[in-house]
């Protein structure tokens, strides 16, 4: 992931990954070093966002812990929750994403309790964990993601068919519920059903001409095949009826060389 932000100085900075490092590159280059290594640990989500004039940026660690931390802000924050491996081979925390919302930094992880067996979307207070709490929390996996529409923050959550908008309100995701947006939504997804009936039709189908195709072609493999004995048979007759003609004239040579050529006709 790359990010580029604006410096005070006018400059332009990116944060970018490099193998296990996360570097700051600041352009166009002054005297002396442009080109930062931040961490030397980095595994995996990158993410980042200026807040107030401060780059704040997130990401899981070699350890699999989710870190936080800002460009000049001293010590960087391990958050308690831990990203492992469980037997499924699924992180328990992926897909970070920093946002600035409410005047305030939020940090949203996708979540596995391998346990419970449940899926959930957090959203965590990078400056006060007292206020971290669970977005949603399903019992299948999901897809999400977090934009802004007309200035508003709003986090998509797609799981299945099925997709929600959940709209940043009185320092929370809220589930948006216009009636006018489930109904096309329900519109969409009837019309997604549809689609997946016409389509799986179509394949069944598909499948029966094939077969039907396939039918034809083996009747056609098999009358070839007939037509094909039914030749080499009349060529061994006609290959036969041959060497008997030429015994025959051979025999009547004979014949006529012993007996003269007065009988012609038995020939």
């Amino acid at each position: 992931m790359n990010s580029v932000y604006d410096l005070p100085d006018g400059r332009k900075s990116v944060i970018y990954t490099e193998g296990n490092r996360i570097m700051l590159h600041a352009f166009p280059a002054r005297r002396g070093t442009s080109l930062f290594a931040l961490k030397d640990d980095y595994l995996s989500d990158l993410t980042s966002v200026s807040f107030y004039g401060i780059i704040y940026f997130a990401y899981i660690n070699l350890q699999g812990q989710v870190v936080f931390d800002g460009i000049g802000e001293g010590e960087e924050k391990v958050f308690a929750c831990q990203s492992r491996l469980d037997e499924m081979e699924m992180q328990s925390w992926s897909h970070l994403n920093l946002i600035a919302v409410g005047g305030e930094l939020w940090l949203l992880c996708k979540r596995y309790e391998p346990e419970r067996k449940k899926w959930g979307l957090k959203a965590l207070s990078p400056f006060d964990e007292t206020k971290n709490y669970e977005v949603i929390e399903r019992d299948t996996n999901f897809m999400y993601l977090a934009g802004a529409i007309g200035g508003r923050q709003i986090v998509w959550v797609l799981a299945g068919a099925d997709l929600e908008a959940y709209i940043w309100e009185k320092q929370h995701f809220r589930l948006y519920k216009d009636e006018k947006q489930q109904t096309m939504l329900a519109e969409i997804k009837e019309a997604a059903g549809k689609a997946e009936e016409q389509r799986k039709k179509e394949q069944r189908e598909k499948a029966v001409l094939r077969e039907k195709l396939e039918q034809e072609n083996e009747m056609l493999r098999s009358r070839l095949q007939k037509a094909e004995k039914n030749l080499r048979y009349a060529k061994e007759r006609y290959d036969d009826l041959a060497a008997i003609a030429v015994k025959l004239q051979e025999a009547c040579r004979r014949w006529q060389e012993a007996y003269g050529g007065e009988e012609k006709w038995m020939i």
